[in-house]
């Protein structure tokens, strides 16, 4: 099977995340090219309101850049999980002209 290695998830984190790549090609082709200053828009948060998803999405979704989100908790498989399903949006530019490989 394939997988997909990510970048750390935080600048205090060594923690390098390797799994299966289960998202669609286009959720790459997109997320991919987003960087720091990309702005972006959450959802209301879908998640179950006695979950810890719940909390966690609630302190990441009021970031305005995707390195706010980063900053807030999110990680970097949440971006792809919360792209995918609608939930986050990049609202703007700037973007990568081409996508980062997420093994560099």
């Amino acid at each position: 099977s394939t997988s997909c290695s990510l970048p750390p998830a935080g600048p205090t984190s060594s923690l390098v995340i390797a799994m299966p790549c289960t998202y669609k090609t286009e959720t790459y082709n997109e997320v991919l090219r987003w960087l720091d200053n990309t702005p972006i828009k959450y959802a209301a948060n879908p998640k179950l309101k006695t979950s810890k998803s719940f909390v966690r999405y609630a302190k990441y979704a009021k970031a305005k850049t995707v390195g706010e989100a980063l900053r807030f908790g999110t990680l970097y498989l949440d971006l792809l999980f919360d792209h995918e399903h609608g939930h986050l949006k990049a609202t703007g530019q700037p973007k990568r002209k081409q996508l980062v490989s997420p093994d560099s």
